[in-house]
């Protein structure tokens, strides 16, 4: 359910028609830059009810969507105060 939400967030956000996995790389395959990036951070956060830790947020760590759901499952609820 949340990998489908994810992959649906992606998907919504790429510059091109195409099927977003949870390996794809969002830079090298899905046409990701870095506004794409940071429009698509917001809108997860939105979906999914959290604040991403700007200490965790790197290329790396947001390189594909498996990443980010590990991203995801480890941020807090938006109205968290940590």
């Amino acid at each position: 359910m949340t990998e489908a939400r994810l992959l649906a967030c992606i998907k919504g956000k790429m510059p091109f028609a195409a099927e977003p996995r949870m390996d794809s790389h969002l830079f090298d395959e899905l046409g990701f830059d870095s506004v794409l990036l940071l429009d698509l951070i917001m809108a997860l956060e939105d979906e999914f009810g959290c604040r991403f830790d700007e200490d965790h947020l790197s290329i790396e760590a947001l390189s594909t969507p498996g990443k980010i759901l590990e991203l995801i499952e480890s941020a807090p609820p938006a109205d968290s105060t940590e």
